[in-house]
This record gives C-alpha cells, sequence and structure tokens, in this order.
C-alpha cells in the first residue's frame, strides 16, 4: 500500500511539470471566506487533497470509480467531497461554485465546449475558471512519449 500511494505522488509531482503548472492555475482563482471549488478530472485525489490546504471547501469530480475510491483512501481531507460524474454533464445545480478548475483533464473530454458549458453553468457570477492542458510538444518530448500519451490517456 505504501508503494502504490508513494508511486502515485511521484506519478503525480514529477510528471510533465505538474507541479508549476498547479501552483500557476491556483494563481488564478480569487479566494475569499465559504470558497467553494469544484476540481474536473480529479483523478487519485493528490491535487484535490493539496487544494483542499488552500480553499475552504473542494470537491471532486472524477468518472472513474477506482480512482475516486482510492483519492477518498489516500488523499482525503475533512473538507473534500469526492463525487462521480463526468465534466460534460456536471451533477450540481447552477451558480454552485466560487472557483472551478482542472488540472490537464481537458484533453481528454469527447466533447470540450459541452464541458466548457458546464463548467460555467456550475460556476456563480464573478467566480474563477482556471485550467490547464498538456502541450506535448516536439521540443519538451520525443514522438514515442506522445504516441505512448494518446493512446494511454484517449487524447
Amino acid at each position: 500500500m505504501l508503494f502504490e500511494k508513494l508511486n502515485r505522488v511521484v506519478r503525480s509531482t514529477l510528471s510533465l511539470n505538474r507541479k508549476a503548472e498547479y501552483l500557476k492555475i491556483v494563481s488564478g482563482l480569487k479566494k475569499n471566506d465559504n470558497y467553494k471549488l469544484l476540481d474536473v478530472g480529479s483523478g487519485d485525489g493528490y491535487w484535490t487533497k493539496k487544494l483542499s490546504y488552500e480553499f475552504e471547501e473542494v470537491v471532486g469530480l472524477d468518472p472513474s470509480s477506482s480512482l475516486q475510491s482510492y483519492a477518498k483512501k489516500y488523499f482525503n481531507n475533512t473538507n473534500i467531497n469526492y463525487v462521480s460524474g463526468y465534466a460534460n454533464k456536471i451533477p450540481f445545480e447552477d451558480n454552485y461554485f466560487d472557483g472551478v478548475l482542472s488540472v490537464s483533464c481537458f484533453e481528454h473530454f469527447e466533447d470540450p465546449e459541452q464541458c466548457m458549458t458546464e463548467m460555467f453553468r456550475v460556476l456563480k457570477p464573478g467566480g474563477s475558471l482556471s485550467i490547464s492542458v498538456d502541450s506535448l510538444l516536439d521540443s519538451n518530448s520525443s514522438k514515442n512519449f506522445r504516441l505512448w500519451h494518446s493512446k494511454k490517456h484517449y487524447v
């Protein structure tokens, strides 16, 4: 179990400059009291837990039941609620969240336009939306890596 958790932490922090990416997209969110943040594509929960130290209430949304179970086991906190669901049909009412973010998931969505519509729907007026996407270019990754990444992650 310890090895499994360590493996996830290493993969989350060392792959594709995720730490710098995380810091950049969090800086785009306006913090206030009673802040409700939605993490779209929360995956194993590593970044969701980090967010829970900076924001009042965090909801991690992901369709994978196995990743949700993992997140609840290893990366949980009292102010986190992990919810199963898809970005193209977010299971929350209109104008519910102060902030919505998604760390390197957008390129995996089948209908990005619908997902963006849903993110804006659940975002309060004046709220903040912060999204990152993977940028795999010739200058930062090999062709073989890009092909592997595309197949493994359905990009």
